[in-house]
């Protein structure tokens, strides 16, 4: 059977290699293709033919990937711009976030009340770790439970940076896991998300970093606070160059941390995009105090070295911030011409440049340290070599004086003082009279004074004064009358001068002579005192008093007498016998004497006292006394 089948034709050796050459230029097209369409996906250019790929840094400008970056303007979520909200609104917000977060509070931007950040953490650290400590609490807090501890009015979100690793719907897995931890622990602050920081076009430091997955974040997240019902800030725009990159005056050369003039760029667009609400907090009491926190040495986030800074002092003109604040009340701030200032913040330009600043206790204060330790309350910062940030704290104090006694010669005032506070002690009170201290009650608590006749007539101003720390207290002023005499010399003065008065109206009377016989000689003298010399000499305003006595004064003389009729200290058993008696004392008012032996003579005649017998045993008897002749004049 014959074969019709044509016989095969083979290609010649011309043809084969025609075959191969043009199947090698397809494959090259191809792989030129894929690898061009890569690398305009990833914002780069590819090399022209013939040429090797460049190892140098990119400058930037000279590559646009500014469209890859692509937000809804009528979002829901994105916050618009608004009028600038001011500091206040600024203080009342809590920043959470890594480096570029705590590099606000190292330049002195926020206090340490506003951010709970840690260097190099991302969004799964955010959420698990303790990283926020408090003063007099051993304990370590994740963000959210600092956050429900603090109780701020708004809390602004900056992590993503140390993510760009994961990819973004792990990324935004675990930024949706923090927001609903914050939300839970405390609802009733407001939440914003800001947009991971750009980098800048040189990023040489880290290689890794790539904008264009920064982009792709941002983006996710503004979807995610669609979703949550959340407030996108997206500060990104801000920080942006023409290019898409982070602009390179807001950046250290090769690196991606914000240098404060970024810092403060990014806080303008914060409150110049405000979100105004109704504060929904509860309450705001017992917020506990952060405790000193310290960047790490070791992250960027610390002040360039010596070296770069003088190598880059003439571009950023700003080698580090110098930031005082005081912690709520108390005082104000002084430096130079600027006092009464509650914050001073200084830009240094110069290692060597000295800033003196001191804390200025308002009346009723004390300045206690400043939060870095130092208790000078002038302090002088020098030879810089990192950011300054420090507080001023201040404490209540007062002395309170109060008296007791009677201001007048022979008496005593008693001064005592109250210290308020728990930094004031008894050893630093002085007290002051007229402005002149009296050294002798330095340091006592209470101060008594015997008034004395050089004080008669005089007006005395006393204070107090306690110290701490270089602060002093003064206490309240006591005015003080030194007039008159204490109630005993009074009454003896008064006394004389009623007597006095009494002369002019007391009738006249004789002195009755009292005939007395000599005592025997040998006889020890005083064996026997005469009955007058065991009377108490009592004044005569009380012998006056006795009812017997002003029943027989004549009436002008019993209206000269006090109303008050003092108690005599023990009452006679036999009135008329005692008051004949007490006519005999040596009474030193003359008019008062003779009135009262004017009533005691008739007295005698009615109640003559008998005489004394003497003692049978005694060889040497007594005399009996004569009898007491009454005088022609009262006869009647």
């Amino acid at each position: 059977m014959r074969n019709t089948r044509p016989e095969k034709q083979s290609l010649t050796p011309m043809q084969k290699q025609a075959v191969l050459v043009c199947s090698v230029c397809a494959l090259a097209a191809i792989l030129t293709i894929a690898i061009t369409m890569t690398l305009l996906k990833r914002g780069k250019t590819p090399a022209a033919p013939g040429e090797q790929p460049s190892s140098e840094v990119l400058v930037p400008g000279e590559e646009d990937i500014s469209d890859h970056y692509q937000i809804s303007e009528t979002s829901a979520a994105l916050l618009p711009e608004t009028a600038d909200a001011g500091e206040s609104y600024q203080k009342e917000t809590l920043f959470l976030g890594d480096s570029n977060t705590v590099r606000l509070y190292a330049n002195g931007l926020i206090s340490l009340q506003q951010f709970c950040a840690k260097e190099g953490i991302g969004t799964h650290a955010a959420l698990n770790e303790g990283i926020v400590t408090f003063k007099k609490d051993s304990s370590t807090y994740t963000i959210a439970q600092a956050v429900a501890k603090m109780k701020p009015r708004r809390v602004v979100i900056m992590l993503g940076t140390n993510d760009t690793g994961m990819s973004v719907d792990e990324f935004i897995k675990n930024y949706t896991a923090l927001v609903q931890a914050i939300q839970e622990s405390y609802p009733y602050t407001d939440i914003i998300v800001n947009t991971v920081p750009p980098v800048p076009a040189n990023h040489a430091n880290y290689p890794h970093m790539d904008q264009t997955k920064i982009d792709d974040f941002n983006m996710a997240l503004l979807s995610m606070c669609e979703q949550m019902g959340l407030k996108f800030l997206n500060s990104a725009e801000a920080l942006k160059d023409a290019n898409g990159y982070g602009r390179e005056d807001y950046y250290q050369t090769g690196d991606i941390h914000l240098k404060p003039v970024g810092l403060k760029a990014m806080l303008s667009y914060l409150r110049t995009h405000a979100y105004q609400t109704d504060d929904r907090r509860p309450d705001t009491a017992n917020i506990p105090t952060r405790a000193e926190y310290t960047p790490n040495p070791s992250s960027a986030v610390t002040a360039p070295s010596s070296s770069e800074a003088a190598g880059s002092s003439e571009e950023q003109g700003v080698l580090y911030q110098a930031s005082y604040r005081v912690d709520k009340t108390g005082g104000t701030l002084s430096s130079g011409s600027d006092s009464g200032k509650t914050s001073l913040s200084y830009e240094v330009t110069s290692a060597a440049q000295s800033i003196s600043v001191t804390a200025v206790p308002q009346d009723g204060y004390v300045f206690v340290k400043w939060s870095d330790g130092v208790t000078q309350k002038t302090r002088t910062d020098t030879n810089f070599k990192q950011n300054v940030d420090v507080t001023a704290v201040f404490a209540a104090a007062s002395v309170h004086i109060s008296s007791t006694g009677k201001a007048v010669l022979g008496d005593s005032y008693t001064f005592t003082a109250k210290l308020g506070g728990k930094h004031l002690t008894a050893d630093s009170i002085r007290w002051y009279a007229n402005g002149a201290e009296v050294p002798q009650a330095a340091g006592k608590t209470t101060v008594k004074v015997e008034i004395d006749p050089s004080m008669l007539n005089a007006t005395f101003k006393v204070y107090a004064v306690a110290s701490y720390n270089g602060c002093t207290v003064t206490s309240n002023v006591l005015n003080v009358t030194v007039s008159g005499v204490s109630s005993g010399s009074s009454s003896h003065s008064s006394g004389a001068a009623l007597a006095a008065r009494r002369a002019a109206v007391l009738p006249a009377a004789p002195v009755l002579p009292v005939h007395r016989p000599a005592p025997p000689p040998g006889h020890p003298p005083g064996l026997h005192p005469p009955p007058a010399a065991r009377l108490t000499a009592l004044p005569t305003a009380r012998l006056t008093a006795l009812p017997a006595v002003r029943a027989r004064l004549p009436r002008q003389a019993r209206l000269l007498l006090p109303t008050e009729q003092p108690a005599l200290p023990t009452a006679p058993a036999r009135p008329t016998r005692t008051l004949v008696r007490a006519a005999r004392l040596p009474i030193a008012a003359p008019a008062a004497r003779a009135a009262l032996q004017a009533l005691a003579a008739p007295m005698r005649l009615r109640n003559p006292m008998p005489a004394r017998k003497p003692p049978t045993s005694s060889p040497h008897p007594r005399t009996p006394r004569p009898e007491a002749v009454t005088p022609a004049c009262c006869a009647a």
